[in-house]
């Protein structure tokens, strides 16, 4: 089956976006509200109950790896239009990239900036730290620091591989062993790059390599794709997006047990790393299964409510990226917060276990911003993003 059209009902890695979305703006959510009820975290350490205990030890205290897989889809999807002949190497082509990147990321980026100055109250916080503000608006506040909302720090990793993409496919334009293992093998190298970075603390010309080996190792599934696939006949089928599913929420698992295991002080700085690592082996598999073309034949299911939904989430992820940050700041840093939570507390207090109460607490918290999102996503998706890119996810030229 040809690579330039694998027809689906699904799109996996959409509906893997969406999620990703979904578990920043959780993460976010699990850890910014502690100013009202005790770290969730710690109550569910001290329960005497098994579940909760265990759930503390892979409590989401950070939503790094959901970005992290973004870098991946990143690095895997540029590769994938230039592999799916949609640009080459050309310079025109090049050019028509780049201009396409802009708009798929720029235009809401800066209305976004825009609201949080105008209506957000940060006006002063930008005026405040000129050089910051220029390296939100330039894609480069990796290097001069965040003035407005500090979500956007991904962004500026982003459109910095986006430059250096077509040049790693004019590098490894060939679906070879060897161009398999020079990809992974560079992703091997900034890996121990970024590693060098922790150890010897923050040096502005290593910190565009931080997460390079997401992109680059992404990049190479192209390659193990077309090989699996061509080299050894494999394809997918029903059972094997199922795994895929599995093996995806798996290494989330994995690395937040990681990231909040009991490591050496020697270690520890470089605990995200493992964790990482982990995260990408298993994400890795997970985009293969994925990825492979169907197997002759097999049948091809309509995608159920809960399907849709979850690619309209990553339609919208975008989106919710940019806005969740500054709406639970909103939300939970208003004057009228403390006073409706404790009321909230008071509510479920009756069921006498504090564990559950904090947990059902947050959740409640989770639903409320998690709606104000979806709305003000879908809304700028319309009337934004799909604005400068009316082929946004259109049959054929989705994920562009």
């Amino acid at each position: 089956m040809s690579y330039l059209s694998q027809p689906s009902k699904c799109d996996n890695l959409l509906i893997c976006r969406g999620l990703c979305s979904l578990g920043v703006l959780s993460a976010h959510i699990l850890t910014t509200n502690f100013n009202v009820i005790p770290d969730l975290r710690s109550t569910m350490s001290g329960s005497g109950v098994a579940l909760f205990s265990a759930l503390a030890r892979i409590w989401p205290t950070t939503g790094g790896n959901f970005v992290q897989v973004f870098f991946i889809l990143s690095g895997y999807l540029m590769g994938k239009i230039f592999w799916e002949g949609r640009y080459t190497a050309q310079r025109q082509d090049v050019l028509r990239f780049y201009r396409n990147r802009l708009l798929r990321i720029a235009p809401l980026l800066y209305f976004s900036l825009l609201i949080l100055i105008c209506f957000g109250g940060r006006f002063y916080q930008a005026l405040g730290n000129p050089l910051a503000l220029l390296g939100d608006l330039f894609f480069v506040n990796n290097l001069t620091g965040i003035a407005i909302n500090s979500v956007t720090w991904s962004l500026s990793y982003e459109m910095q591989y986006y430059l250096v993409c077509p040049f790693v496919f004019y590098a490894l334009a060939k679906a070879t062993t060897r161009s398999t293992t020079l990809a992974l093998a560079s992703a091997a190298a900034l890996f121990g790059v970024s590693l060098l970075h922790t150890a010897i603390g923050r040096t502005l010309i290593l910190v565009p390599f931080d997460f390079a080996w997401l992109f680059v190792g992404g990049y190479s599934i192209n390659l193990a794709v077309r090989l699996l696939h061509e080299g050894l006949g494999l394809t997918k089928n029903r059972l094997a997006t199922v795994m895929g599913y599995l093996l995806f929420a798996f290494a989330h698992g994995v690395y937040y047990a990681l990231y909040n295991g009991s490591w050496s002080e020697a270690v520890r700085p470089f605990a995200n790393h493992l964790a990482s690592l982990a995260l990408f082996a298993c994400v890795y598999v997970s985009f293969v299964l994925f990825e492979l073309p169907r197997a002759p034949g097999s049948s091809r299911h309509q995608p159920g409510p809960v399907s849709m939904a979850f690619t309209w989430a990553g339609r919208i992820s975008y989106g919710v990226y940019l806005w969740h940050l500054p709406l639970v700041a909103s939300i939970t840093g208003g004057e009228e917060f403390p006073l409706v939570s404790r009321k909230i507390l008071g509510l479920l207090s009756v069921i006498g276990d504090r564990p559950v109460e904090h947990l059902l607490f947050a959740l409640f918290w989770l639903v409320v911003c998690l709606a104000l999102t979806a709305v003000l996503s879908v809304t700028t998706f319309f009337l934004v993003e799909a604005g400068f890119r009316p082929n946004l996810y259109a049959v054929g030229k989705a994920r562009m």
